[in-house]
């Protein structure tokens, strides 16, 4: 079993950081064509795969423990979401 989340990043390696969190059936690669204008400004965006999805299919988590494993892979920043993210 994987332990921790996929992640993809875009922009910098440094800067500002947004995290998109995906909702239910999706992947992080959801969230793609919203997220070019920001890195075009300088953003630093993660784009995680939620427990149980894409990268993540290994990822047996419950809520609390995925909220937990979001935070490991992707830190502070401002987090953007939608259904179950």
């Amino acid at each position: 079993m994987q332990r921790g989340l996929a992640v993809t990043e875009l922009g910098p390696s440094s800067g500002p950081r947004i995290v998109f969190v995906h909702g239910f059936t999706q992947t992080g690669r959801s969230w793609l064509p919203v997220v070019e204008p920001l890195t075009a400004e300088g953003w630093r965006v993660l784009l995680p795969d939620a427990p149980g999805h894409g990268g993540s299919t290994g990822v047996e988590a419950d809520l609390p423990t995925s909220a937990a494993l979001l935070g490991e892979a992707c830190g502070h920043g401002v987090y953007v979401g939608y259904s179950m993210g």
